[in-house]
């Protein structure tokens, strides 16, 4: 299992347990990433795409 996948695979094991909003914020700093002229770069822990096929997956069990 990747990095991406175990941080992914544990956003939606915490989701169920979450208030409504604590997911997205989660989700947030999970795929943001950016450059600033002051700190050090937020580098992205999951890119977009694999949290969307994560999640995409882990629906799709609970159907």
């Amino acid at each position: 299992m990747s990095h991406s996948t175990a941080v992914a695979r544990t956003w939606l094991d915490c989701a169920g347990m979450l208030t409504r909003n604590e997911p997205i914020v989660m989700a947030d700093q999970i795929v943001s990433e950016h450059r600033r002229s002051f700190g050090p770069p937020r580098l992205v822990l999951v890119p977009l795409k694999t949290a969307q096929q994560a999640m995409t997956r882990g629906l799709s069990r609970h159907r």
